[in-house]
């Protein structure tokens, strides 16, 4: 099995790091979607509602 990372078909320029909990999420490079926009905008809606219960 060999790791995503070395995959030539993985975008490895757009890459969305989880520090805290050490996880990277990457995206295909022939990808015609705006996932990596939507990732960002779950993320950040996660962390502002995670914000305001504090």
């Amino acid at each position: 099995m060999e790791s995503i990372i070395n995959r030539d078909y993985v975008d490895k320029e757009n890459v969305i790091e989880l520090a805290d909990m050490n996880a990277k999420i990457y995206f295909l490079k022939s990808s015609k979607s705006n996932a990596l926009k939507i990732a960002e905008n779950l993320l950040l809606d996660a962390y502002e509602n995670r914000m305001c219960k504090a």
